[in-house]
């Protein structure tokens, strides 16, 4: 199985996950209760939402938030958002948030899907300082990491095959311990072969608090869900909820 990714690797064949927004969309469908929980913490508050990709959480919350504005870097991302959802596609800029100029100051920003799990240290700490600058005083960050506790980083490859929607897929995962850098790779089979590449840096509880301490954030909680159960090594995520 692992040659059809040599073979993808070698030819240069492999793209972002970020430029193929279906394919994002078929392999990384979510996770019971996120929408509800975004949702709950954006309701009536302007809000600001990091990494919006195809728009799936989003314009959920957009039904009953008219001050929510979104930002993605990938212009396939943008593009796609725009053709599924035209009425919202002008609450949704397309740049890096780096450079990302507010007008005003947010009651909370909200990052969902391991969005910060996509940048080393170095660059999460860039991107929680300027959160916190856009935040009003009292205002939150909220956001969720994928558990090291409930992922394959205890092997350094692993390989999978799932049929979703009809469409046979290979997975791969690659851990690379020394960087804690978890990259996966999604072949979808077909006459073109199709393979994507994700690369997620993996944080532990301990780590993610002292980001948002030299962040300046106070008041730190983590939870296993989002439904504010207690973090364990059996959860599958980390939900975090910090203010300014």
């Amino acid at each position: 199985m692992e040659f059809s990714y040599k073979h993808l690797l070698r030819s240069g064949h492999t793209k972002q996950l970020y430029m193929l927004p279906d394919l994002y969309d078929l392999v990384y469908c979510g996770y019971p209760g996120d929408v509800e929980f975004y949702r709950k913490h954006a309701y009536k508050k302007l809000t600001l939402y990091l990494g919006v990709g195809t728009g799936r959480i989003f314009q959920k919350i957009a039904v009953d938030n008219s001050d929510i504005i979104g930002i993605d870097s990938s212009a396939n991302m943008k593009e796609s958002f725009d053709l599924r959802f035209p009425h919202l596609s002008n609450r949704l800029v397309k740049c890096d948030f780096s450079v990302f100029e507010a007008v005003h100051k947010y009651d909370v920003i909200i990052a969902p899907f391991s969005f910060f799990n996509q940048f080393s240290k170095r660059e999460v700490i860039r991107f929680l300082r300027k959160a916190r600058l856009l935040l009003k005083t009292g205002g939150k960050i909220v956001t969720d990491f994928y558990s090291p506790f409930s992922n394959p980083i205890n092997k350094i490859s692993e390989i999978k095959n799932k049929k979703i929607s009809g469409k046979k897929l290979e997975i791969i995962y690659l851990y690379d311990h020394v960087q804690q850098k978890l990259s996966e790779f999604v072949l979808m089979k077909s006459r073109k072969n199709v393979c994507s590449r994700l690369d997620l840096f993996t944080y532990y509880p301990n780590e993610i608090r002292e980001l948002l301490q030299e962040s300046g954030f106070k008041k730190i909680r983590m939870m296993g869900d989002y439904k504010s159960g207690s973090l364990t090594i059996h959860s599958k995520l980390i939900t975090v909820e910090a203010l300014k």
